[in-house]
């Protein structure tokens, strides 16, 4: 409809008898976004268990739906549309569910892990890149972080890598003594620290991957250090919204 100027398209059954009718600006194609999501769901879940032996984690049920059919429909109503998702663990049970999208709307391929490639070493699978960056997102989140906000950030300060943060509170039941040679200088009763802890969610610009070797395993962590050690330009982006890690 887009590429050849339709308004209307009717939908005809096979009597030719009309039964439906799309319209291009309820469709709203041109809003989607197209930078690809990547959804990392090749894991395990050894922590489920006995929960995972059968179902991977990303597909156990809340409300009904999978955890990834969570993650999907809400990033399609923040305007994504072209999914990857990183598959190994019962692979099978993922693309039978998920197919290539057509169930909800949206365009899905699929990263095939021959073996565990670590947090983050499967978008060295990345094929067919444009030049725009990419979220990466785990699987086994369920947040209400706007993901579009933070790519609109990552672009904004022109970062090479975004990385989403939530605060973390550690607290101390105890009352903590301080001294010096052996001398009483306070005390803290219960302090609390707080602490920036990764979301499980980044934005990388598309040539990140040339810092990855094809199939070989790295984790999230080794990957920002060597872009580090590249002075390239890493930000955070502080999330408050609801976020659980399942």
């Amino acid at each position: 409809m887009e590429v050849n100027k339709i308004d209307h398209l009717p939908i005809l059954n096979r009597n030719r008898e009309l039964v439906g009718l799309y319209l291009k600006e309820q469709l709203l194609i041109k809003n989607y976004l197209k930078n690809t999501v990547v959804i990392m769901a090749g894991g395990k879940g050894k922590r489920l268990r006995p929960l995972t032996y059968n179902t991977p984690k990303p597909m156990i049920k809340i409300d009904n739906k999978p955890i990834l059919e969570h993650i999907i429909l809400k990033l399609k109503k923040e305007k994504f549309n072209n999914f990857l998702i990183s598959v190994n663990y019962l692979k099978k049970k993922i693309k039978s569910y998920f197919k290539l999208g057509q169930k909800l709307g949206v365009n899905i391929g699929y990263l095939e892990e021959k073996k565990s490639l670590g947090t983050i070493g499967s978008i060295s699978l990345i094929k067919n890149k444009n030049n725009l960056p990419f979220i990466v997102c785990n699987g086994d989140v369920v947040s209400k972080v706007d993901a579009e906000s933070i790519l609109k950030f990552h672009n904004l300060h022109k970062s090479y890598a975004t990385i989403g943060v939530v605060e973390y509170e550690e607290k101390n039941p105890f009352g903590v003594i301080k001294s010096k040679n052996f001398k009483f200088q306070g005390i803290s009763e219960k302090p609390i620290k707080k602490y920036y802890v990764g979301a499980g969610i980044y934005v990388f610009n598309c040539s990140v991957t040339k810092y990855l070797k094809k199939n070989s395993k790295l984790d999230t962590p080794e990957l920002l250090n060597i872009l580090k050690k590249k002075k390239k330009k890493i930000l955070v982006f502080p999330i408050h919204e609801d976020w659980r890690d399942i």
